[in-house]
């Protein structure tokens, strides 16, 4: 109402003094325009100056009350503006302070610096070196051997040289032998004794009764000489030149001269030579290289490892078993229970097997997640409360086929207690994850060779 009023007020105002109110801009302020407008205000109305001023003075407070309000008002939505930013960015600053914090582990199988550990595991292998025949035997139990094709007449005389170099105090020495199972070992042990032992036709004859005439303790560098003499069908078996034992060589018919070692040792052959009565050589050999007829290098391993074309070259060698190397997790005391591991591998030879990633809490509680090259998949579980394989799954092709130069990305994202396993970004399965997190292992089973070329552990 007030503003409406001032306004007509002020309209008429300007109609009747327009003349005195262009020469009043020129020579008074501001101020002093509006004072004059309020005393024409005053004559052209009945209002007293005093209720013109008092009018002006409201008028003043409300347009002063307003610009308040309106301030008031920007200023608010200026105020939430800045607190939805600010808001925004203290969520986008957790984030990236939580990001910052998640953890990642890389593999890349540049070197061994990790915990991983190059290694060759074997049953045994036989090789020359320093002018001698190595035999290195590794298998609890189980004895090998290699053997020289002669017709030897009834009467001859054999002698061997060799040294134990460590190992098992175990038994290894000389054979002689038909052309099939059949055989005399006469062996010397690693703590000096010596015996001799007859199998015919997979049966024990004879076994092994120990002596300790003639021979000398294995040191890594004393050798002892076997000698038998043979006048068929009986033998004369001698130590270091003192008798040890005699016998008889029934019902063996004698076509080779072997080499034998046993257990887990070592023994190098030095010397190997057989003449008949009259004294001349039928052989002679330093056992410093191999022949054709003769003594060669062989070896059976199980498995190995070792560094090679930018990755972790995994081999295995034993028909349906399964062999593993492990580290223990970065960050175990607090990794986040949530995470993600990426393995990627190439298949590069062998039979059909398995290999793959192993998320452990020990060698007896683990889950397996396998790939074969041949594109199948499938994850399983070992329960140490069974100690057995409780939870194997159905094998799911994924195309991940092999042939020795693809390789491929098994991933395995376990979230709030739940795994979820895929090849190539293809879902495998979905389970349960039973164990904590300790250790990352790699797989693999059967005879085939794996290059493991990188493997990433991130926190989510």
């Amino acid at each position: 109402m007030a503003k409406n009023l001032e306004q007509k007020i002020l309209d008429e105002l300007k109609r009747r003094v327009w003349e005195r109110d262009r020469e009043l801009r020129d020579e008074k302020s501001e101020q002093d325009v509006l004072e004059s407008n309020k005393e024409a205000l005053a004559e052209l109305t009945h209002l007293s100056l005093d209720e013109v001023d008092r009018m002006e003075q409201e008028i003043r407070a409300e347009q002063m009350a307003e610009q308040a309000k309106r301030r008031t008002k920007t200023l608010r939505v200026g105020g939430a503006v800045l607190a939805v930013l600010l808001l925004i960015g203290f969520i986008k600053g957790r984030e990236m302070l939580r990001e910052s914090r998640l953890r990642e582990f890389v593999e890349d199988f540049d070197d061994l610096s990790n915990g991983w550990v190059a290694s060759e595991e074997f049953e045994y292998k036989r090789y020359f070196q320093e002018d001698a025949f190595v035999f290195e035997t590794n298998e609890d139990g189980y004895c090998y051997w290699d053997w020289a094709e002669l017709d030897l007449p009834a009467k001859f005389t054999v002698e061997l040289s060799s040294t134990w170099l460590g190992g098992k105090f175990d038994e290894y020495g000389l054979m002689l032998m038909d052309a099939g199972s059949s055989y005399i070992a006469f062996q010397l042990n690693g703590d000096g004794k010596s015996s001799y032992a007859i199998r015919h036709n997979d049966d024990w004859l004879r076994n092994q009764v120990w002596s300790t005439k003639g021979g000398r303790q294995g040191d890594g560098q004393s050798s002892n000489v076997q000698t038998v003499e043979v006048e068929w069908p009986n033998f004369r078996y001698y130590v270091n030149g003192t008798l040890a034992d005699e016998g008889s060589l029934e019902p063996l018919e004698l076509k080779r001269v072997g080499l034998r070692c046993c257990d887990k040792q070592s023994v190098r052959f030095n010397h190997l030579t057989i003449k008949d009565n009259a004294g001349r050589v039928l052989l002679e050999d330093d056992l410093s290289k191999a022949s054709e007829d003769r003594f060669d290098e062989k070896s059976e391993w199980t498995q190995s490892v070792s560094l090679a074309d930018g990755g972790l070259l995994y081999k295995t060698n034993i028909e349906d078993k399964c062999e593993w190397k492990f580290i223990p997790v970065p960050y175990e005391d607090d990794l986040s229970s949530d995470f993600v591991i990426t393995l990627e591998s190439t298949w590069q030879s062998g039979e059909l097997g398995h290999y793959g990633l192993m998320l452990m809490e020990s060698t007896a509680d683990f889950h397996a997640f396998e790939l074969r090259n041949t594109g199948e998949a499938r994850s399983t579980y070992f329960d140490p409360d069974a100690n057995d394989f409780t939870e194997v799954s159905d094998y799911v092709g994924t195309g991940a086929t092999s042939d020795g130069s693809q390789t491929h990305v098994q991933q395995v994202e376990v979230e709030d207690g739940e795994y979820r396993y895929t090849v190539n970004g293809k879902l495998v399965g979905k389970g349960q994850f039973h164990s904590e997190l300790t250790y990352l292992g790699l797989r693999v089973c059967g005879r085939q060779a794996i290059r493991f070329d990188k493997l990433v552990l991130k926190e989510r």
